[in-house]
């Protein structure tokens, strides 16, 4: 009788360590899932701050040049900057902000100036 109360206690405790062993790969789990999520966001961030200063230092270092010319010395830039703090990212995605910070610098410069750094919406047409 004592063998059997001793294999039942052996089985219950393997099961609970079984049990224990999965929730906390599911909670490792999800604690991977929320970091890469702030991790994204984090990374979001910075590139929407690179790019809007990549927009300005475009206009400031191109002046008289036409929007191609700007979009490409901002992404180039972008690139440059965001390889240094081992960020990757495609060109449309970096693209995408810069048009993102051209929208920014046109709203807040409105018609204060006659050409915009970028010229991008006729260079998507």
């Amino acid at each position: 009788m004592q063998n059997l109360i001793d294999a039942v206690a052996n089985v219950a405790i393997e099961i609970l360590v079984l049990l224990l062993l999965f929730l906390g790969s599911a909670v490792a789990l999800k604690a991977k899932e929320w970091y890469q999520v702030v991790k994204q966001k984090d990374t979001l961030g910075i590139l929407d701050l690179i790019t809007d200063r990549a927009v300005e230092y475009a206009d400031q270092e191109l002046k008289g040049a036409k929007g191609l010319e700007k979009r490409q010395f901002a992404l180039d830039y972008t690139k440059k900057i965001l390889l240094g703090m081992g960020i990757k990212m495609t060109d449309e995605q970096i693209l995408a902000d810069i048009q993102n910070g051209y929208n920014k610098w046109k709203q807040a410069n409105n018609d204060a100036v006659e050409e915009p750094p970028l010229d991008i919406e006729n260079l998507v047409k």
